[in-house]
């Protein structure tokens, strides 16, 4: 019963605060400020209702020198509320391009100055990530991938599309691995006290002198890194 109401009462603020950074959002569109105030929005107040804790060793003072590609695991929907919670500023986000069929929350994600992608087509997912460079290199802004591109729903790390890698390299941005404990097997919404989730992030990994013919090597190192510090976070509660 406790985790409907929390799920009710989270979909109402998250509705609401959709609904007011959209207003502002149209007289400003594309402003990474209006991504980062729903952040801030969303983030705090989907922590207070969910009632979790987050345990952060999360070190973004490379990031706020900007720019540079943090990637993070997805396990599920909640995902949105954990990076919320630590957003830094001057960061957009990439999605698919069916988010924008979403009622409301499709021009909401456009119009807060993300990144949309095709994945479905190689030649106009290419045309993205080109995309994504100018945004990265032009606007000075770090940009968050999920490099799995599909939620694990807690069944460990999936392998990586090599999208943000390839981007990485084009841009000659870092990458900055970003880790989530286990969702599904740390947190009971239906307590009080849901539980607690483990944020870590890893240093950062350059990519200055590399080539595409490094990014195999590069996505593979970089997997393995993260999938040790998952396991790592997943196995010291």
């Amino acid at each position: 019963m406790l985790k409907l109401i929390r799920i009710i009462t989270l979909t109402l603020w998250f509705i609401i605060s959709i609904l007011l950074i959209l207003i502002i959002s149209i007289f400003r569109p594309s402003n990474p400020d209006n991504l980062w105030m729903f952040a801030i929005l969303i983030g705090k107040g989907s922590k207070i209702i969910l009632g979790v804790e987050y345990e952060v060793d999360v070190n973004f003072n490379f990031v706020n020198d900007r720019p540079s590609v943090i990637i993070a695991n997805h396990q599920n929907i909640f995902d949105i509320f954990m990076i919320s919670y630590l957003e830094p500023r001057y960061t957009v986000s990439l999605g698919k391009k069916e988010l924008l069929y979403i009622p409301l929350f499709g021009i909401f994600y456009y119009l807060t100055g993300n990144v949309l992608i095709n994945r479905k087509n190689r030649t106009k997912a290419m045309s993205s990530m080109r995309k994504v460079r100018k945004t990265i290199n032009e606007k000075k802004l770090n940009i968050i991938i999920m490099p799995e591109g599909t939620r694990n729903r807690g069944k460990g790390l999936l392998p990586f599309k090599k999208g943000a890698f390839f981007t990485a390299i084009n841009s000659q941005v870092p990458i900055v691995p970003l880790c989530f404990s286990s969702w599904d097997n740390n947190i009971n919404l239906n307590q009080l006290k849901s539980g607690i989730i483990k944020i870590s992030s890893l240093p950062p990994i350059s990519t200055r002198g590399l080539s595409n013919s490094d990014l195999t090597d590069l996505l593979k190192t970089t997997h393995e890194q993260m999938a040790q510090k998952l396991y790592n976070l997943d196995n010291n509660y």
